[in-house]
């Protein structure tokens, strides 16, 4: 009886270091990956659930935070515009990131190749490199 709780303590130490040495690796990477400023003027939101586009653009209005629309209905993920004057991309996924109405947060840049409708009725997506 005694070794199987020593194993169950041993076991569950082993999971709280790997869990905490994931936590700082992750922590590590996001101050790694500070970059020169921005120059994007978009960004894509996986928005939580129930989550309007409405809430995001009041919230962040001090940003000029406009919807583009909606890059994927079903997984509530929109593309939006904002005011890189005001604000840098980087700063701005940040505070995204920190706000309970975003899961997850992409800059993108306004170069994007968008879809385009194929003569036979069908729609094809058509990517431009610019």
């Amino acid at each position: 009886m005694k070794s199987k709780s020593q194993f169950a303590s041993l076991l569950t130490a082993i999971i709280m270091m790997f869990v905490l040495c994931v936590g700082c690796s992750s922590n590590k990477q996001k101050e790694e990956m500070v970059m020169e400023k921005s120059k994007a003027n978009q960004v894509e939101l996986f928005m939580a659930k129930g989550i309007e586009i409405s809430q995001i653009e009041k919230k962040f209005s001090t940003y000029s935070l406009k919807s583009k629309g909606l890059s994927s209905r079903s997984q509530n993920i929109a593309v939006f515009s904002f005011d890189n004057s005001k604000v840098d991309g980087n700063t701005l996924v940040t505070m995204l990131m920190e706000s309970e109405f975003i899961l997850a947060a992409k800059l993108m840049d306004d170069t994007m190749g968008g879809a385009q409708s194929g003569k036979s009725g069908k729609k094809k997506t058509v990517i431009s490199n610019q």
